[in-house]
């Protein structure tokens, strides 16, 4: 992958594109990575990608070695960024690939900017999750928004947590594989503002998802493991049988982090989908 610098509306951002330009033929795919995350979690998979499509992933703003915006970072916002994004590049027609809090920007950016989305792959979708979870989660961004900024980063940027969180969540990976993304997570930590997260999650909280879904016009494929605690399966059959053209795989014993424990597994499904 080749690394790039752009700047939309004052906020400079990088990206990574397969070649340095696209490749006349080929399907254009664009990689949205999760919450807390960055574009380096989705490169395996993006790489496999890469041989049948020109693949482009990024750092959304206010993640990893991109700034923040100058807006808020609600999933609608996000969503723009990325409408602006595809008018400044090549690609201004593409298939879309979001994980986790990727995929819930992923499902807004296809809503509101369908001359954009070729196809739509959802990947583990967070759109209600565990209520306890949820209602847990609400008050400790709600406090943590109101500390002074020392002590706010402190606890939003606390490796015990980062590291509960990410080890909950992993299901099959084995131990090299169970390091580097755990070693991932503390990199990609270092390098969170403070201001996206909190404003991103309360966004997260305020999107009502399957309204959203209802207009989608792009062929959209919902991936998800039966043992993923955030995007539980009964939840992904009330987005699927929300978007007019879509379809669910669920995949037995997987979790949350699907396409970084088993990116073979997870560019197989996608590939076939893209040739159809």
């Amino acid at each position: 992958m080749v690394g790039h610098q752009g700047k939309i509306k004052k906020t400079n951002f990088n990206y990574w594109m397969s070649a340095p330009h696209a490749t006349a033929g080929k399907q254009s795919t664009l990689l949205i990575h999760g919450f807390g995350g960055t574009y380096s979690g989705l490169e395996s998979l993006a790489g496999m990608l890469a041989e049948h499509s020109n693949v482009l992933g990024l750092d959304l703003p206010g993640y990893g070695l991109s700034e923040p915006l100058r807006a808020k970072h609600t999933l609608s916002n996000y969503a723009h960024f990325l409408d602006e994004f595809c008018a400044t590049t090549e690609f201004h027609k593409v298939n879309v690939v979001g994980h986790s809090f990727g995929a819930d920007i992923a499902l807004v950016f296809a809503a509101l900017h369908p001359d954009r989305v070729d196809k739509l792959v959802l990947i583990s979708p967070v759109i209600f999750g565990d209520k306890n979870f949820i209602k847990l989660a609400r008050y400790y961004y709600m406090a943590v928004a109101k500390m002074p900024p020392p002590l706010r980063h402190r606890l939003l940027h606390n490796h015990f947590l980062s590291w509960v969180s990410a080890y909950v969540n992993l299901q099959n990976a084995d131990e090299e594989t169970r390091a580097k993304i755990l070693r991932d997570d503390y990199v990609s930590d270092h390098l969170m503002t403070d201001r996206p997260l909190i404003e991103g999650y309360f966004s997260l909280l305020a999107t009502p998802f399957l309204t959203r879904a209802k207009p989608i016009e792009a062929p959209t494929f919902i991936i998800s493991g039966d043992a993923d605690r955030l995007s539980p399966v009964r939840e992904m059959e009330h987005l699927q049988a929300a978007i007019p053209k879509s379809r669910l795989d669920v995949v037995s014993g997987a979790g949350h982090f699907l396409p970084i424990e088993e990116p073979r597994k997870v560019h197989n499904k996608i590939q076939k989908f893209f040739a159809e």
